[in-house]
């Protein structure tokens, strides 16, 4: 009874969501990984995790401004205001308005004497009314004190700077007096002082109002630039030739050498070191942990890892030797502040370190450092295993619980604590470190997903569990935090076996001491003595304190008492002691630790920013204008010397798009295409029976631009061996043009675009054009079509636009769910490199540029041009990017057509020539340095104007008479303004750059100049212009131009495409690998398909940008009137660690409660009056008639009780629910719990059997699994005497069975037409992926990489147990046909009897498949990586074992009914096995392995036991007699208990004689009672 009272109220005694109360919500700071593993109930963090702050602060703004937070943040609007209004006029009248301070005193001072004066004579007012001016000593005493104070700390700062060898500070320092030199020659004082002012007034107010939007741009901004001090300090301060290297001291020097392999070397004991990883804030528990250590006489084992530099000098001075830092050294700062990628890269680094101490041969024992050592764990380490853990989960185990490793959570994984690990220098123990690596490396951190190692080690151990002897520790021994100190009654039970105590399942410093002072652990207060280290002072209150300071020594209160002299000598105190005394806020502020160094240089450069800004707009200071002007185009600028002197005259910066990500997983999955199994001598075959198949998706066939790439790339794509067809949302004219090509088209109502009504597994790839084609999401994020290639084209810039609005306008939800779609596809391609740009926000590493398109030629075709015009107009365009060189190159530009313009015309031009400068933006001033520079060139005035590119290109490029291209920007492709320009028949000149040299022919189709002579262009220009008009030579050659632009780019893009998919696109060993795209004709590879669409040229244009708009408006007009609605099937779980172990305790709660409520009301129950047999029925007919929507799953079983069949659908995924039929013949079997049909009384897979919650074996059985499902209990769910089963993809592909098939198969069924049979509907010789009607081998063969008879004779040989097996069960080649897609109906009893042989087949097949595939991710019966490995082996399973069994085959006919036999019997005589497929022999083999699994002799993974019910006659016999004595023991408790009633079923004794009261009227004498009469 205590156990048992232990084991409920022991959890229950401190509730779980009691724990976690305000204060800790927001804690940061953590010793432990453990303390930030997944399900901590305790733990905070999935609550509020903690969020990347500018500066490292953890309060609000308001609360670090402290006093004045409501003045500067706008709070006290009437205070700012008039703050602001009153230092704007001081510095308006000083500043602009030439008032002097001496005059103005004295002014003033003469005006409040005379106000004063007449105030008490002239108005005979009383002295007392006037206002008295009294300035306090002690407040300006106080002031002045602490002015000094700053000055002094500041001179002694610059002091040390100079003084101490840190040549980062010294550089900091430097720099930081260098840029506020910069800033005050631009202003005066005065102004200088205005400007912090306000900048003190408006920043902190902006901050705070965008700071959720600042944050993250600021925290990219110091991790890239930490990178690139990182590389700087590398390259230049560790650098043998840098003048002033850092000096450290001997000692320093050395421990900086110090290695791994020395440090063990010294350290180890008995081949056994014990490991800890510490950085500075960790000292204080460090010198505790080492205490207790210490006193279980181990401390000379122990080695410190050091995180940084400190930490390392810091024990190595103390306990020399015991301390290594293996570089990198990280930043002691961020790696403490729990949830950090500091904090990340602090714990990930752990088993790095193991798994280089056990390649040296040494046992290693690791612990955090916020542990306890109450006796010597080494006597703890029973046997010889691989790897010792301890388990993390507070729940309360048996005191001789297994030491296994405990079974997996909800989640699929255990809740090991890495906290506490001991490893042998096994070939075990370092694959589990190898592994944990490689998982850790699979989930980097990131700010949506705030990582640490644990997660990565427990799944380390379950994938090697089959590999590694592991062994947990006794939970008595080795409690969790959440145990130990929370469950009191537990402790005292187990009190005086426990070894190691944990401090994890609670968040902060301060909250851990005091918890270890609770508990009387907190060694380091009375017995730091015991410690290696000593007695570390202060170290304890500067970690408590989050480490907002790394010194020791710093009081918390300055002394601002005694005299001059006192100070005096405090400050000298603190010239030679500056490290150890307390610094001012400023010099605080500049150098110590807490400040990162990155962050100031980024508070300077957003200082300048500001800065700059004021100094554009204050008054006077808008643009400087030169007083020399260019005369001789022979003299430069200054700043254009240089480039003169190189020769050369290079502009810009490269901007180049490089899709990294995409490039990299191409090469990861080009590696991964060579693949041999090791372990199996196995080759890998193509056979090539069906094309590949690829979607195309569009949201209408209206005549477009995008529609003549798509058919130029289908013609070209059809050429080299893919199969494509068309999806449209919406009809169009361009659907015949498809049908003409032999593509077939498919126009989806707009209400099935969102419900999955096409099998989109049976493409390879899928192509969906436009944005407009949004709803098909839907479906394409749905299971089990989310992980199928998707290519995304984009080219309308109309959602970048909008996207700018959501944000401000709060539709974040909206912005959401387009970054969900965005993320889906695997590819988005544009057709230019500024679209790129433009979509950063839904940038999700997947965006790839294929340049070109025939929009700019199609656009030219339809445009209106101009009426004849007497001007010549020039238009300088330039790059679509903008960038700080371009005014330089305009400048230049203009200086070489000066020639153009004879004379020095400086008042009005009277030539009939205008230069336009198209580029730059409205609203900058660009337009008035374009005129300063026409004017320094000495231009007539008007000849030269400025235009913003945005919304004027097209018009612009209609009236210009000559395009000059005046951009020297190396683009990745040819430029599309030109493209407009030329197709417009104008006249171009470009400069000689690379992709512009490649597709223009210098004086054919365009005029080049070199960038580095701009005398050519001016040469150029004279010849294009003669005589005031464009001479004939330049218009036969823009003639030529614009018939070349007609194709231009086509190669590029087609190319580009067929290299995409190839890359993309992994295809399945029964398709074709299409072709290369070279041999595909140049007509079809260099030219767009202009001659279907001629007819569309000539007709108005349809506006795609407006019809964009349009879709856009819906789709924001479907989001307002339903907010907060996201993507019904969108991606949303992404729980933390933390949360996830949090849950499970949880559901334990919740499981206990219900337990004891269920029990409580059976006991009610039992004391109820249940009523008569008459009552009872006339209730369940009322509550039969009464039953409402709810009971549906109650309706449809007694629907099918009246049936002979039930046939079964498996699916897995909310895509597959329009596939799946609703009538009682059906019912739905849900491989996962996350994708069950809601009010649907479909068969749950996962609660039927728990395989189905490793996503392995779902995965890899597919819907094979079900069976397994079905089969297990099947008496519990199946009634009917037959049973079938039917893929959701064969009424994809209208092959499921009809309603005359189903009645027809009922009937056939009813009346035993066929016996004992198997009927199948979906044939082997029509399926699509068998075109050539192979026989059954080799189309297995075609569908698994060529290896299916391979597989098949390994596993039938395992699985019988026989060494050699030449040949396969044979399949004949009669002409008859075999079943595949699992759609097929059985006998009940035939079902089960096929379910035994495929569990002992699924087993012998896993156990030759599973090493391999998780070893390598690779399976033998697949080309790519295959998530699916078992499935289409298993496909073809019923077939054989039907014919071997010698099961009738009956094929029905989906549509008609129509039956007929298939490899009838009379025909297999003499070609069955059918001893190898008896009962009898099966059923023996089945009996064999479930005695093996109830005797537990088979180590290791074994599939077998997971699949189903173990029973065998033992079994059977155990039951039976485990009733009997239980019955017996009933019998015997009946007896003892009338035993026990008989024994007190004697007389009770006599107490004494009853004596009976006598009447009133009577008197008792004696013994005789006498009566006394009364005469009235």
């Amino acid at each position: 009874m205590e156990e048992e009272k232990l084991e409920i109220v022991g959890p229950l005694e401190e509730p779980l969501m009691g724990n976690i109360v305000p204060e800790e919500i927001n804690g940061s700071d953590s010793l432990s990984s453990s303390d930030t593993d997944s399900e901590k109930p305790d733990s905070p963090v999935p609550i509020n995790a903690p969020i990347y702050r500018m500066f490292g602060r953890e309060r609000p703004i308001h609360m670090v401004l402290g006093g004045a937070a409501d003045v500067i943040l706008w709070r006290d609007k009437k205070v700012t205001l008039g703050l602001l209004s009153v230092v704007t006029v001081i510095w308006l009248l000083f500043g602009f308005c030439g008032c002097r301070l001496l005059t103005s005193i004295c002014r003033g001072s003469i005006l409040f004497l005379l106000l004063s004066f007449l105030w008490s004579n002239a108005l005979n007012k009383s002295p007392e009314n006037i206002m008295e001016i009294y300035i306090p000593e002690k407040p300006l005493l106080q002031a002045a004190s602490a002015m000094t104070f700053e000055l002094n700390c500041a001179f002694a700062t610059l002091r040390s700077i100079a003084l101490e060898r840190d040549i980062k500070n010294f550089v900091m320092a430097l720099i930081g007096l260098w840029l506020v030199s910069i800033i005050g020659n631009w202003f005066s004082f005065l102004s200088l002082l205005y400007i912090c002012f306000v900048l003190i007034h408006t920043v902190p107010m902006l901050y705070e109002k965008y700071e959720d939007e600042i944050d993250p741009i600021a925290e990219k901004a110091v991790i890239e630039m930490k990178k690139q001090y990182q590389v700087f300090e590398a390259k230049v301060l560790r650098s043998p030739l840098f003048p002033f290297p850092n000096r450290l001291s001997a000692s320093q020097s050395k421990w900086r050498d110090y290695s791994l392999p020395q440090a063990v070397k010294f350290v180890a004991k008995n081949g056994t070191v014990i490991v800890c990883a510490v950085s500075y804030p960790y000292l204080p528990f460090l010198n505790n942990w080492l205490i207790s250590v210490s006193r279980q006489k181990h401390q000379d084992q122990v080695l410190v890892i050091a995180e940084d530099y400190a930490t390392l000098y810091k024990v190595n001075e103390k306990w020399p030797g015991h301390a290594v830092l293996i570089p990198p050294a990280l930043d002691s700062q961020t790696a403490h502040k729990f949830g950090s990628q500091g904090f990340f890269n602090f714990t990930a680094r752990r088993p790095q370190h193991l798994l280089q101490i056990l390649e040296l041969g040494y046992n290693v024992m690791y612990n955090d450092v916020d542990m306890v050592w109450l006796q010597d764990p080494f006597q703890y380490l029973e046997g010889k295993h691989d790897a010792y853990f301890m388990d993390d989960m507070t729940a309360i185990k048996p005191l001789d619980h297994s030491h296994d490793l405990p079974p997996p959570g909800k989640k699929g994984r255990t809740y090991i604590c890495s906290c506490m690990i001991f490893l042998r220098p096994t070939d075990g123990a370092k694959l589990l470190m190898k592994k944990w690596i490689e998982e850790l490396e699979t989930q980097p951190w990131s700010r949506a997903k705030k990582a640490n190692d644990q997660p990565g080690f427990n799944w380390a151990l379950n994938k090697t569990a089959h590999q590694v002897d592991l062994y947990l520790l006794s939970q008595a021994a080795f409690p969790t935090g959440g145990l130990y100190f929370k469950n009191k009654t537990w402790v005292k039970e187990t009190k005086g076996k426990h070894v190691i105590i944990h401090n994890n399942y609670i968040v902060g410093f301060e909250k851990k001491i005091k918890r270890f002072r609770d508990f009387n652990l907190w060694l380091v207060d009375d017995h730091a003595s015991e410690s290696p280290l000593g007695k570390l002072d202060n170290l304890s209150g500067v970690a408590c304190k989050e480490m907002g300071s790394l010194e020791s020594g710093i009081p918390t209160k300055r002394d601002n008492g005694g005299g001059r002299s006192g100070r005096q000598q405090q400050l000298q105190q603190q010239q030679q002691f500056f490290l150890q005394r307390n610094r001012s806020r400023l010099s605080r502020f500049f150098l110590l630790k807490s400040f990162n160094y990155l962050l100031w240089i980024s508070s300077i450069c957003v200082f300048f920013f500001f800065v700059v800004l004021f100094q554009m707009f204050l008054p006077g200071l808008v643009i400087d204008k030169s007083d020399k002007p260019w005369t001789s185009k022979e003299i430069l600028p200054p700043d254009l010397v240089g480039f003169r002197e190189k020769g050369i005259l290079d502009f810009g910066d490269d901007v180049r798009f490089e899709p990294t990500k995409l490039l990299m997983k191409f090469q990861r999955e080009a590696h991964g295409l060579n693949f041999t199994s090791s372990s199996l001598n196995t080759t890998l075959q193509r056979f090539g029976f069906r094309k590949p198949k690829l979607a195309l998706v569009f949201a209408d066939l209206l005549a477009d631009p995008e529609q003549v790439l798509m058919v130029s790339l289908s013609k070209a794509l059809q050429e080299i061996g893919y199969a494509i067809e068309v999806y449209s949302l919406e009809d169009g004219p361009v659907n015949s043009i498809w049908r003409k090509m032999g593509v077939p088209v498919t126009i989806l109502r707009t209400n099935h675009a969102s419900s999955c009504v096409i099998d989109w597994l049976s493409y390879d790839g899928i192509i969906v054009n436009s944005l407009r084609a949004k709803s098909m999401f839907t479906c394409f994020m749905q299971e089990p079509f989310k992980s199928l290639p998707l290519i995304w084209v984009i080219n309308e810039e109309t959602l970048a636009v909008r996207s700018r609005q959501y944000n401000s306008t709060g539709q974040t939800e909206l912005l959401t769910d387009w970054k969900k779609i965005f993320s889906r596809a695997s590819v988005v391609v544009f057709h230019n490199y500024l679209l790129p740009i433009l979509y950063t926000e839904f940038d999700a590493g997947n965006f790839y540029v294929i340049p070109g398109s025939p929009e700019d030629v199609w656009k030219a075709k339809n445009l209106e041009f101009p009426p004849q015009k007497n001007d010549v107009v020039i238009s300088i365009v330039g790059s679509q990017f903008l960038y700080k060189g371009q005014w330089l190159e305009h400048a230049l530009l203009l200086q070489a057509l000066r020639p153009l313009f004879p004379g020095n015309y400086l008042e009005s031009d009277t030539s009939h020539l205008k230069i336009i400068v198209l580029g730059g933006e409205s609203a900058s001033n660009y337009s008035v340095a374009i005129e300063t520079i026409s004017q320094n060139l000495t231009y007539p005035k008007d000849a030269v104007k400025h235009v913003s590119a945005a919304g004027n290109v097209d018009k612009i490029l209609e009236s210009s008479d000559l395009v000059i291209y005046g951009s020297f920007l190396e683009e990745q492709s040819f430029p599309e303004i030109l493209m407009k320009a030329m197709s417009l028949g104008k006249p171009i000149v470009a400069p000689d750059l690379f992709n512009i040299r490649k597709h223009v022919d210098d004086r054919v189709t365009g005029y080049l100049f070199p960038k580095q002579d701009l005398k050519v262009l001016s040469q150029i220009v004279l010849e294009v212009i003669t005589e005031g008009k464009i001479s004939s030579l330049a218009q036969k050659i823009a003639m030529m131009g614009k018939t070349t632009v007609k194709n231009m780019m086509a190669r590029e893009t087609i190319e580009g495409y067929a290299a995409l998919l190839d890359n993309m696109l992994k295809f399945s060993s029964e398709v074709a690998s299409p072709k290369d795209v070279q041999k595909v004709p140049l007509e079809l590879r260099e030219e767009w398909s202009w001659h279907p669409f001629e007819a569309f040229l000539d007709t108005s244009p349809n506006n795609r940008t407006a019809r964009s708009y349009e879709f856009l408006a819906k789709v924001e007009g479907h989001w307002n009137h339903t907010p907060g609605e996201a993507m019904r099937f969108g991606a949303v779980n992404d729980d933390s660690f933390v949360y996830e172990i949090w849950e499970e305790e949880r559901y334990l709660q919740m499981m206990n409660s219900k337990k004891r409520r269920e029990d409580e009301e059976l006991k009610s129950r039992a004391l109820q009056y249940r009523g008569t047999w008459e009552e009872v029925y006339k209730s369940a007919k009322r509550a039969d008639r009464s039953k409402n929507d709810l009971h549906e799953r109650d309706e449809g079983e007694l629907l099918r009780t009246g049936q002979p069949l039930c046939i079964y659908e498996p699916y897995f995924g909310e895509g597959t629910w329009s596939f799946l039929h609703q009538y009682p013949l059906y019912r739905g079997v849900g491989l996962s719990v996350k994708g069950r049909r809601p009010r649907m009384d479909d068969v749950d897979a996962s609660s039927r059997l728990p395989l189905f919650n490793n996503p392995y074996y779902r995965d890899a059985l597919g819907d094979f699994g079900a069976f397994f499902a079905i089969s297990n209990k099947i008496d519990r769910l199946h009634k009917n005497s037959w049973i079938g089963f039917q893929s959701w993809r064969a009424t994809a592909r209208k092959e499921s069975l009809s309603n005359i098939a189903e009645n027809a198969l009922l009937n056939a069924i009813q009346t035993r037409k066929h016996g004992d049979a198997l009927y199948f509907w979906v044939r082997m010789d029509k399926d699509p992926r068998n075109p050539l009607q192979k026989p059954f081998w080799s189309f297995c063969d075609a569908i698994n990489a060529g290896n299916c008879r391979f597989a098949y004779n390994e596993t039938l040989k395992k699985m019988y147990s026989v060494k050699n097996l030449d040949s396969l069960p044979p399949m004949p080649e009669d002409g008859d046909t075999w079943s595949v897609m699992q759609s097929w109906a059985l006998p009940t009893r035939s079902f089960l009897e096929f379910v035994m042989f495929s569990r002992m087949f699924v087993d012998s097949l896993d156990a030759q498949i599973y090493e391999e595939h998780h070893r390598t991710n690779r399976c033998y019966l697949s080309l790519t990586k295959d998530k699916h490995c078992y499935s289409r082996v298993l496909e073809l399973l019923v077939n054989v074992w039907a014919y071997h069994s010698a099961r009738r085959i009956v094929y029905i006919d989906p549509g008609t009914g129509l039956m007929e036999e298939q490899h009838k019997q009379k025909n297999r005589r003499g070609k069955m096995w059918v001893k190898w497929f008896d009962y009898t022999t099966l059923k023996t083999m089945d009996e064999d392995l479930a005695e093996e699994a109830d005797s537990d002799r088979r180590v290791g993974h074994w599939l077998w036991p997971w699949t189903g019910e173990i029973v065998w006659r033992g079994t059977l016999e155990k039951e039976k007699q485990k009733k009997n004595l239980e019955k017996e023991e009933k019998k015997k408790k009946s007896r003892d208990k009338l035993t026990r009633m008989r024994s007190r079923n004697g007389r009770q004794k006599v107490i004494g004689k009853y004596v009976k009261p006598p009447p009133e009227n009577e008197t008792v004498t004696g013994n005789s009672t006498l009566l006394n009469v009364v005469d009235a």
